[in-house]
């Protein structure tokens, strides 16, 4: 059927509602897979009107039912509370069962956070390395002043003016730039550059073991295993302190003891992550119970060859209040041993 034969019975017949029912919804569509613009300028030349049409194919075509969109439960805040509530009452039978001492160090963690910012504000260290989603910030200034922002592509490379592609992936920041003041000093007599990182990319890790929410998470690129900790909720107390392991590529990179973290506030081997990096966290370590006049009474995860002297340490050390028996270390009020008395 070619358009004149559909259009001239739809002039005819669209003038009167009674005759506007028996159009077939075939000529309805023929009518509608044409160009918008085709439809108005045949539509106007037989004296349709495009709205009555519209109007007559819905009431010929049958109404379908009104689907409702079921919309996901907001229930993450209700989950949260019912976790804490739950963990609450895990943590007082744990306590109890352990003559009311508490595992140390587990609520630097408390808690899932509900918002997690990026770590974008601290500078950008020498060594940080490129990669794609990175933007470059290149000012000149000289005999020509110019600001540039240069992201960094998927190739790796940066597209510099009247240069072309200049490869930056894989360099440190130091030796990027290096080499862009290289290239401007080489490219414009008279104009120096100074090159700063304006938007970082943002890179995939895996915290996985015993964290709270174990899972995949999106973090900046200077985040360290420390900020990965936190946006996965912590870990759980089945979880060890002292053994978070940082693995690339299936290979074991590092270790992170949290003890120098809580104790010393040392966080020399909180390295930085890069793509792909898992974070885990295996079982807690043999675990020692201290308690009397010392000044953190908790559960303490011990190391092997741990000694007396060294769990008093992690407890604080011994009050004032102590006897001189205290004094020689041989007679604490309480000392338990949750798992391992042969370590200490």
């Amino acid at each position: 059927m070619n358009l004149r034969s559909l259009l001239v019975p739809l002039a005819i017949l669209l003038p009167m509602a009674a005759a506007a029912q028996s159009i077939t919804p075939a000529q309805v569509e023929q009518f509608k897979s044409l160009p918008k613009a085709q439809q108005e300028a045949l539509a106007k030349q037989y004296g349709v009107d495009l709205s009555q049409l519209t109007d007559s194919s819905s009431q010929s075509s049958p109404q379908q039912p009104s689907q409702e969109v079921v919309q996901p439960l907001q229930e993450n805040e209700q989950q949260a509370r019912e976790a804490d509530e739950e963990q609450a009452r895990k943590d007082e039978a744990f306590a109890k069962k352990n003559n009311g001492l508490e595992p140390f160090g587990y609520d630097l963690f408390a808690g899932t956070p509900s918002t997690f910012a990026p770590v974008t504000e601290i500078p950008v260290p020498a060594e940080y390395t490129m990669g794609p989603g990175d933007v470059l910030k290149v000012q000149l200034w000289g005999n020509q002043s110019q600001q540039l922002e240069l992201p960094v592509s998927r190739g790796g490379t940066i597209d510099f003016p009247e240069r072309g592609p200049v490869s930056v992936a894989g360099l440190t920041f130091q030796q990027t730039r290096d080499q862009i003041a290289q290239l401007v000093a080489a490219q414009y007599i008279g104009v120096k550059a100074a090159v700063s990182l304006g938007e970082l990319r943002s890179v995939r890790v895996f915290v996985l073991g015993e964290a709270r929410t174990p899972g995949s998470y999106n973090v900046s690129s200077l985040s360290t295993i420390i900020n990965a900790l936190y946006v996965s909720g912590g870990i759980k107390r089945t979880g060890s302190l002292r053994n978070v392991q940082h693995k690339r590529d299936g290979k074991l990179i590092g270790t992170l003891d949290l003890y120098d973290l809580l104790l010393e506030g040392d966080t020399s081997e909180d390295a930085r992550l890069q793509a792909g990096d898992v974070v885990f966290i295996p079982a807690v370590g043999p675990r020692v119970g201290i308690d009397g006049e010392v000044y953190r009474p908790a559960l303490y995860e011990i190391e092997q060859g741990t000694d007396l002297q060294e769990l008093v340490e992690l407890a604080g050390g011994l009050t004032p209040r102590r006897t001189p028996k205290l004094q020689r270390l041989s007679a604490l009020t309480r000392i338990s041993c949750a798992l391992s008395p042969k370590r200490i």
